[in-house]
């Protein structure tokens, strides 16, 4: 009986365990992570950069946010990221060659461009004149036809050493005339006519035609040429334009104005032109076909002259040129540029900016990288 309830009480004690220990046992696997599944990934930190706003005409001022330059009150531009502007930056093969500017950037700043081109020229030269009064021109003809005179008297004389001074006296009467500005079909007629200019002196309404000075100074002198067509306008007749041609320049230079005389013989309209009347002279000069790009397209610093060409829809290349004649709209290009380039016309002081500003980037990443 005994033995009996010994092991009746032993199996209600291992009964009373097992529970628990079965619940031990099972917390125990929980709090083990499970073997089949994959730790989750640790959070990564934030690298997102701030935008950088900068004025096109002050590179060296940035913002982080939108508004206004405090120097020029431009409105600012946002910065591309470096990295697609050093993307961009190689353009047919060759590194560096030109810059990045978005068509987004073109469009606000209102870039355009234009071809370069052959395009016949034509220069308007303005200047100031006055109506001819030369005392001393008209002394000087009435010389000349007076030893002219005295040398037909004397060839019929037989006198050989009186005819050469007589001849000598027309050559220095000649040589007087050419120095007043006379040329040689000039002085010629006054040979045939043997007539003084009236006009030289006096105003009058049976003249055909009166004589104009014009100023015409050193670096304009190359493209005044004589059979010139010119318009002489005067403050006394508003409105009033009286037609004109180039038949002389002076030899002699004006060492004081830098300058020549060009003598324009002038249709006379009823003895209006006055003698020693100050007139407006407008020399028109054909200049010929010559490759030339338009005014606006160059940035003139005084000691090089900058285009801006367009290599592609968004780059853009910085060249130097030399240029001869210009225009009222156009300068004629004799290095740098071929036909077909197409060149900045408009908002080029903003591209310039932006060439700055890439320069301003590659100097700091050079600094950098040193």
């Amino acid at each position: 009986m005994k033995k009996i309830l010994f092991i009746l009480t032993i199996s209600l004690l291992f009964a009373g365990a097992l529970p628990i220990l079965l619940s031990a046992q099972h917390e125990g696997h929980q709090s083990q992570p499970p073997a089949n599944k994959e730790a989750k990934p640790k959070a990564k930190k934030s690298t997102s950069k701030k935008d950088v706003y900068y004025c096109p005409m002050h590179p060296s001022y940035t913002s982080d946010k939108p508004g206004d330059c405090p120097i020029c009150n431009m409105k600012l531009v946002k910065k591309e990221e470096a990295q697609v502007i050093e993307k961009e930056d190689r353009v047919s093969g060759e590194a560096g060659e030109g810059f990045y500017v978005s068509t987004e950037k073109q469009q606000l700043i209102g870039v355009k461009t234009d071809k370069v081109i052959y395009r016949p020229l034509s220069k308007i030269i303005r200047t100031v004149g006055r109506v001819a009064f030369d005392p001393e021109l008209y002394k000087a003809q009435t010389e000349y036809i007076e030893a002219l005179k005295t040398l037909d008297n004397l060839r019929t004389s037989g006198q050989e050493e009186v005819i050469k001074r007589a001849e000598a006296l027309v050559e220095a009467a000649k040589l007087k005339l050419k120095l007043q500005g006379l040329d040689t079909k000039q002085i010629a007629e006054l040979e045939e006519t043997r007539k003084n200019d009236q006009s030289l002196l006096i105003s009058s309404p049976d003249s055909e035609f009166s004589w104009v000075y014009a100023t015409i100074y050193e670096y304009e002198l190359e493209w005044v040429k004589l059979g010139q067509e010119s318009v002489i306008t005067a403050a006394s007749y508003p409105g009033k334009e009286f037609k004109g041609k180039i038949v002389a320049i002076d030899p002699v230079f004006d060492a004081m104005t830098r300058s020549v005389r060009a003598r324009i013989k002038v249709d006379h309209q009823d003895g209006l032109l006055k003698p020693d009347m100050y007139v407006d002279v407008q020399i028109a000069s054909d200049l010929g076909v010559c490759l030339a790009v338009p005014k606006e397209a160059i940035m003139d610093s005084g000691l090089r002259k900058i285009v801006f060409v367009s290599l592609d829809v968004d780059h853009f290349k910085p060249v130097e040129i030399k240029t001869g004649a210009e225009t009222e709209e156009f300068v004629q290009v004799l290095e740098g540029l071929k036909e077909g380039d197409a060149v900045v016309v408009s908002g080029n002081f903003l591209i310039d900016s932006e060439s700055k500003l890439k320069s301003a980037f590659e100097d700091t990443s050079r600094q950098h990288s040193q």
